[in-house]
């Protein structure tokens, strides 16, 4: 059946609507490196900065005191097996690494503990990655990675805590370290850093040399509606099936909506 006037240019008018929904389905989010294929002399000399595990909520509840996880929000079971997968996946990547930092927050702090991130006192090469030992690093808190999303007292002091990050930063420029540092961190001291806003329990590889930072695509942890867990591609720039599914609706609506009925 012929479409009347009326209607396709009604059509018309819908269009740019349903490329705007489908687009943003659609839209990469930088990626550069994945975890699965990252090497060892790709991370080498730099920082992989994690955003803590799942913590459902926003900021810290009133009567927060940083000494007492109890008064703090907390990762959840969803986040401590995010947490544990994470670590897993780093593992199975064969990434080793010198140090791992964290955040005085508890959620940070067990995310550092959970993911057991392995290091080793001798940088593997090709000819020596099967005699290499590894261990368990255990994290060492730090206030530059502290949460400035509040203002004090519940938050760090932004300035004091990037003065020191960014002293960190460039003290590793003048080092030659043989392998990589761990930080567990906030969204907040992240995306001051380097520009990047990243999920929970997502990362980004960070060059101290170039102020440069590369986002580390990894499946996470998380839970649907009804309590089961799910895995889902970490800022890696692949459309989820579901939002496209939600796009399309949309799209298919605002057709409908847009051609008069006759």
């Amino acid at each position: 059946r012929t479409m009347s006037s009326s209607a396709a240019h009604s059509m018309k008018k819908a269009t740019p609507f349903v490329l705007i929904v489908l687009g943003v389905g659609f839209a990469p989010c930088g990626v550069a490196l994945k975890l699965s294929e990252t090497k060892l002399d790709q991370v080498r000399g730099k920082v992989v900065l994690f955003r803590h595990a799942i913590a459902p909520g926003g900021g810290d509840p009133e009567g927060f005191d940083v000494q007492r996880c109890e008064t703090q929000r907390n990762l959840d079971a969803v986040g401590r097996s995010q947490a544990c997968d994470l670590g897993w996946q780093l593992t199975s990547a064969n990434l080793l690494f010198s140090k791992v930092f964290s955040s005085p927050w508890c959620r940070c702090m067990d995310t550092a503990k959970l993911m057991t991130v392995r290091g080793s006192l001798v940088s593997p090469t090709p000819t020596n990655a099967r005699g290499v030992d590894t261990f368990v690093l255990n994290y060492e808190k730090t206030p530059m990675l502290s949460s400035f999303y509040e203002a004090p007292p519940k938050g760090a002091d932004k300035a004091a805590t990037m003065t020191k990050l960014n002293a960190h930063m460039d003290n590793l420029k003048l080092q030659t370290k043989p392998l990589s540092e761990l930080m567990v961190t906030h969204k907040v001291v992240i995306t001051e850093l380097t520009g990047k806003a990243i999920c929970e329990g997502c990362a980004v590889i960070y060059d101290p040399s170039t102020r440069t930072a590369e986002t580390l695509e990894m499946d996470i942890v998380r839970l649907t509606s009804n309590g089961t867990c799910y895995f889902v591609s970490c800022c890696s720039g692949r459309t989820s099936p579901i939002f496209v599914a939600i796009a399309g609706l949309f799209a298919v609506s605002a057709i409908r909506s847009s051609i008069p009925s006759t």
